[in-house]
């Protein structure tokens, strides 16, 4: 043990306690390469550095640090690795590898220092750095890859990678389809189409499944040229055999049919005194399994009917007496999710307004009013009058804001009289508290909020926000939960009828709209129409130009949702073509038409100033601008990302089939129930307005009814609801009438006096109503088109008002699709066409100069707003009163109001069939189905279209008719 001792004392004088230190702090102790690392709490660390510790009897220790190195920088084996000692003599023990005496207590532990050795540091170093080359090169290359495979997708792969998405509108427009190109062609084929003579169509159609196939059949409201303020009786008798009783209680003046989805083939049938065009069809209010219609129309008309049969479940008319005037019209209904008579059957709400036979500058006589109405009994349960007195031709809709509140929102105004966007509680509308908790959102000092909106997110705060193409020239984005604008886009001069439609078009996840704008002097003198796409972050136009047309079209836009990154837009193209299409018997076309779309002018005119609304909502004004030789047509066109492709053309439309004489039909009536009379007096010769001569005609076409009184209703829509024809007949008052004829002349005179007038009650109101026997109306409908069917080629004009609705594909399969699913869809859509009026013509260029000196700004300024001794002044009149001055004034300088005949019936003919106004030329309507298949140009490749279900805006005021986008995503 004393040698062990000795020799650990030689061997730890190497080093004394500076030398140890030294070692210790200083870096040039050791070879740069070596990394020391001291090991230890930090306590003992402080040791190190203090140079401080103590021993078991409480003496200071100072740390010694004995360390030997080979030549080579490394530790020699065996050595030890540190001591300490005191100033006295205690027993000093070495801190070494080997095991210590046994009853000996533990030596104080200082840390330890770890050397590595350098080359080997190295080499892992630059290991890792070669491992981290490889793995950045391989993402590199991968990264580099997905992006030239998916070029065309890289904006969404971006925003998706770093969060750039924009939940916009709906649970998931971040998610808004995996996308498999660009759509931008697209083929259509036919798959059936139904004519039905004598009927016109304003409304949008809507689907159901009527007859329990499991295929959507179409609901098909209708209107008839019958239809005005008020009608002879004796019409429904002598054009659909009607006995005198039937034509008193059942009518002709409009309906509403279902049409089977499969053929087109009419289901049944319903008619109604006067025109239907607002429906709803979400509600089974009979509990049977098929859904229900509510359809509100002209003339204070709503009616719920039975899906599966058509039967009335229970009707509104005039005779009911406040809220319910005769003259305003019902609006599409709303469906709200609320009992409010515990009836088990949600209820609804409907605008009942309109101020149709009001001129312009007249102070409002029908202010509208808000209802709710229980769906189940039709009894109205609570109404109030809109609070700014105001006229109204709008739907309502529903705003739920996060605490629950349900709003209803609504417009009122008119085309030419000024209102407002508002919203109101419904609580507030139910406790009669309207008046005084109305919310503005917009007001207009000019023109009315008379077009629905799109209700869907677009600022990504999961509150649906309002957009909203306003009548008077703007669309407009509101927040939906503060109601402060988003942004606007102005379409100076223009005017709209149409809501917009909702899709995606560019390359974002916003959804864009498409609009449509008409400009001119105002309904219906339009001088060209423009469709355009709007950016759902801004309001940016889309598309470059837009796509002009030269007429005016009233219909809204629908949209088709794709899987592509862009959904297709379809809307209605109205212009002017210089030739026909030519057929041969198998319907083959030989000649084309000559499109003067580029080439013609579309800058203002005017017509004579005899030319009444009437009139010119009927005018063929492509040969009244352009020449006799010029023929107008209208196309459905599906705009994509680059084109514009139309999927329907009326000139490939035009049935070569013999034309129904009208004015033959009136004939024999009159000769069965009066005798025989001359069918070829003066002026009566065969066509109606300018027809020929009369032809033979099967019997069985003159019996167009059943004996029920049902009927397939005429052609001859009149926008202000004035029958067209009673103007000749109310001038000679020496005509000997019939009782009924009479009685509805007296209530027209009535409703033409320039005063204030009362009303009074509708001749059909409160009249058990009938139906058709689908049995019946098969039969009849087959028989006409055994013969008559359609319209003849070169007569009549073609208008489109009605919104047509997308339906599941019924294409059958091919071995030629791509897809394994079909990836198709069908639209399914009506147009309908009348002869056109007659010597209509231009404005003289005397007369025009005449008006353009009064309608100057600073002429108007000075007669209507600053001269105190001017009669407009004076009188208030607005822009549209004073305008009409103008024109009667200028009328009577040029001498332009003798010199263009308004009608070619002459008043001094003694027939009693003109006399009463008894003959009708009638038009026709036409419902089509047709498939669209969606394809990629550059690959060829098809493009899936989503299911009808999952579509955004299939249909007019969408799927629900409710304005909300649908939103349920697959």
């Amino acid at each position: 043990m004393g040698d062990k001792l000795k020799k650990s004392n030689t061997n730890d004088s190497v080093l004394n306690e500076k030398s140890n230190q030294s070692l210790l702090l200083s870096k040039d102790s050791v070879d740069e390469d070596y990394e020391i690392d001291l090991i230890g709490d930090d306590e003992q660390r402080t040791l190190l550095t203090d140079g401080t510790n103590k021993n078991k009897n409480g003496k200071s220790i100072k740390p010694k640090l004995t360390l030997k190195l080979d030549k080579k920088g490394s530790k020699k084996k065996d050595e030890p690795i540190g001591k300490y000692e005191d100033d006295d003599d205690d027993d000093i023990y070495e801190t070494t590898r080997f095991k210590r005496p046994p009853n000996t207590p533990p030596p104080v532990t200082i840390g330890k220092i770890k050397i590595f050795n350098p080359g080997r540091r190295r080499r892992a170093i630059r290991f890792r750095r070669f491992i981290k080359r490889c793995f950045t090169i391989i993402f590199c290359t991968l990264f580099l890859f997905m992006i030239l495979y998916n070029y065309n997708r890289l904006p969404e792969i971006l925003r998706t990678a770093f969060g750039w998405l924009d939940r916009s509108a709906y649970q998931s427009s971040s998610s808004r389809r995996v996308s498999n190109g660009r759509c931008d062609h697209v083929v259509s084929t036919p798959v059936w189409r139904q004519n039905f003579p004598m009927l016109t169509i304003e409304s949008a159609l809507r689907l159901i499944d009527v007859n329990n196939d499991s295929v959507h059949d179409v609901i098909v409201p209708f209107g008839t040229g019958l239809d005005a303020s008020f009608y002879d009786p004796i019409l429904c008798q002598i054009y659909f055999n009607q006995t005198e009783t039937e034509s008193k209680t059942i009518g002709c003046g409009g309906g509403v049919m279902a049409i089977d989805g499969t053929n087109g083939e009419p289901l049944w049938a319903q008619y109604t005194p006067h025109e239907l065009f607002a429906t709803n069809c979400n509600l089974d209010i009979n509990q049977d399994g098929i859904k229900d219609c509510i359809i509100g129309g002209r003339m204070a008309s709503l009616y719920a009917l039975d899906g599966k049969s058509g039967m009335v479940l229970w009707s509104i008319n005039s005779n009911v007496g406040e809220p319910v005037t005769e003259s305003s019209n019902f609006y599409t209904p709303l469906l709200i999710p609320k009992d409010i008579d515990s009836d088990s059957i949600t209820d609804i709400i409907v605008m009942h307004g309109g101020d149709p036979l009001r001129k312009p500058g007249e102070r409002v006589r029908n202010v509208a009013r808000l209802m709710v109405i229980s769906a189940k009994t039709g009894q109205i349960l609570s109404w109030s009058y809109v609070p700014d007195n105001s006229e109204s031709y709008y739907s309502p809709q529903m705003l739920v804001h996060p605490d629950g509140t349900m709003l209803i929102m609504y417009g009122t105004g008119g085309e030419t009289h000024p209102g407002g966007l508002y919203v109101v509680s419904l609580d507030a509308l139910l406790n009669g508290q309207m008046e005084h908790n109305v919310r503005t959102i917009f007001q207009d000092c000019c023109k009315g909020v008379m077009t629905p909106p799109v209700l869907i997110d677009i600022n990504n705060d999961e509150i649906v926000d309002i957009v909203m193409a306003h009548f008077n020239s703007t669309v407009f984005a509101f927040d939906g939960l503060t109601f402060e604008q988003i942004w606007k886009r102005e379409f100076v001069g223009g005017e709209t009828y149409s809501s917009p439609s909702v899709g995606y078009f560019n390359d974002d996840n916003v959804p864009d709209f498409g609009v449509t704008y008409q400009y001119g002097a105002g309904f219906p003198i339009y001088y060209y129409a423009e469709f355009h796409v709007l950016d759902g972050r801004n309001g940016n136009l889309l598309l470059k130009n837009g796509v002009r047309m030269p007429i005016g079209t009233q219909s809204s836009p629908l949209t088709v949702s794709t899987f592509a990154q862009n959904d297709i837009f379809l809307f209605w193209y109205s212009s002017c073509t210089n030739s026909s299409f030519i057929y041969d018997r198998n319907r083959t076309r030989t000649s084309t038409n000559q499109s003067i779309d580029d080439s013609i002018d579309m800058g203002p005119f005017q017509l004579s100033p005899e030319t009444n609304v009437y009139q010119s909502s009927r005018a063929d004004f492509c040969k009244i601008r352009f020449g006799d030789n010029v023929k107008h047509y209208t196309q459905y066109r599906a705009v994509t990302y680059d084109s514009s492709i139309p999927i329907y053309d009326s000139r490939t439309d035009e049935p070569i089939v013999e034309k129904i004489n009208f004015t033959q039909m009136a004939y024999q009536w009159y000769s069965a129930n009066y005798g025989s009379i001359d069918p070829m007096v003066s002026g009566s010769d065969g066509g109606g307005v300018g027809g020929n001569v009369p032809v033979e005609v099967d019997d069985q076409m003159t019996r167009v009814s059943n004996s029920n009184g049902n009927l397939w209703g005429p052609l001859e829509q009149n926008y202000l609801g004035l029958n067209a024809g009673a103007g000749a007949a109310i001038k000679d008052d020496n005509i000997v009438y019939s009782p009924e004829a009479f009685e509805q002349l007296k209530k027209y005179k009535k409703w033409n006096s320039p005063q204030d007038i009362t009303l009074d009650a509708n001749t059909f109101d409160n009249q058990p109503r009938q139906m058709i026997d689908p049995n019946v109306l098969l039969k009849r409908f087959r028989r006409r088109q055994r013969r008559h069917v359609g319209l003849h080629n070169g007569d009549h004009i073609q208008r489109v008002i009605s919104t047509g609705t997308l339906a599941p594909s019924r294409l059958p399969a091919t071995s030629t699709d791509q897809l394994l699913v079909d990836g198709s869809i069908d639209v399914i859509f009506a147009t309908y066409s009348f002869p056109p009026t007659s010597n209509v013509k231009l404005m003289s260029p005397s007369m025009r100069k005449c008006i353009d000196t009064y309608m100057a700004p600073e002429k108007e300024a000075q007669m209507r707003l600053l001269d105190d001794n001017s009669m407009f002044k004076q009188m208030g009149y607005d822009h549209d009163a004073y305008e009409a001055a103008v024109k009667e004034q200028c009328a009577k300088e040029t001498g332009e109001s003798e010199s263009v005949p308004v009608s070619n019936i002459d008043d001094t003919q003694t027939n009693p069939l003109n006399k009463n106004d008894w003959i009708r030329d009638f038009g026709s309507m036409t419902v089509h189905r047709i498939n669209l298949k969606c394809f990629e140009r550059k690959s060829t490749k098809q493009i899936a279209i989503k299911e009808y279900r999952y579509q955004w805006w299939p249909s007019y005021l969408g799927i629900l008719a409710d304005a909300v986008a649908n939103l349920i995503d697959e």
